[in-house]
């Protein structure tokens, strides 16, 4: 895309931590549809992945969390590259909910045909097991929040006392349980492949896709017309 004189604009997923408060500004920006509001935002330099300098920009909320996007575009000035990203997550929710509510894939295309073996997939075995590492975390930090918060505030005495060693007792017990469990899980799913391909997957777990050929004309239709109405709605506005 870089030699090809083509700009690239993408939201980063794991960005790494929060960059300081002083290194946000605010700024009023212009939403398509007319609205006016304010944004926080920062920009750095960032070396991606040790092999091309991009642009980070970083949107601050007023809860404190940050969301980050990266561009080769080094031209154009911070709000606009914010705008269009912010632009582009609004038609992917667009679409995500047409899909999720009216079927759209569904009424273009009845036919199923089967997926090639070559084709990866995450493992469903690893996917089960990421899925209990992620609830026995929870209930971990949710039992070692329930320790932390645990006081005795009330006098010294015995009949107060002994209930209070015992919850936190309990809760010692409740702790280090979970801990192991999550050891173990975690052990165990660095032990599974998190990728394999379709033709690894045990035969109760296939699965079909719809037919794609139709479905990528129909996609391009769909693109065509959002775009075509979202420019239409603009002009009238």
């Amino acid at each position: 895309m870089w030699q090809r004189r083509i700009a690239c604009l993408s939201s980063r997923k794991s960005p790494g931590p929060d960059w300081g408060v002083e290194e946000f500004t605010e700024h009023t920006v212009e939403l398509s549809s007319g609205n006016r509001v304010s944004m926080q935002l920062a920009e750095r330099g960032t070396h991606l992945g040790g092999q091309i300098w991009v642009r980070e920009i970083r949107r601050r909320t007023e809860s404190g969390h940050q969301t980050a996007i990266i561009t080769t575009d080094y031209r154009s000035d911070l709000i606009p590259v914010a705008l269009s990203m912010f632009a582009r997550w609004s038609q992917e929710n667009f679409f995500r909910y047409m899909r999720e509510h009216y079927g759209l894939d569904g009424l273009v295309e009845y036919g199923t045909e089967e997926i090639p073996d070559t084709t990866k997939v995450v493992n469903p075995a690893y996917r089960r097991l990421d899925g209990a590492v992620r609830k026995t975390r929870g209930l971990l930090q949710r039992a070692q929040a329930r320790f932390g918060a645990l006081a005795l505030d009330d006098a010294i005495e015995p009949r107060k006392v002994k209930p209070y060693e015992e919850q936190k007792a309990n809760l010692h017990e409740e702790i280090a349980r979970l801990s192991e469990q999550l050891a173990e899980l975690k052990a165990q799913r660095k032990g599974v492949k998190r990728h394999i391909t379709v033709g690894q997957l045990p035969e109760g777990e296939r699965f079909e896709r719809l037919r794609v050929l139709s479905k990528h004309l129909i996609d391009t239709i769909k693109m065509i017309a959002y775009r075509s109405e979202t420019a239409m709605a603009q002009t009238l506005r």
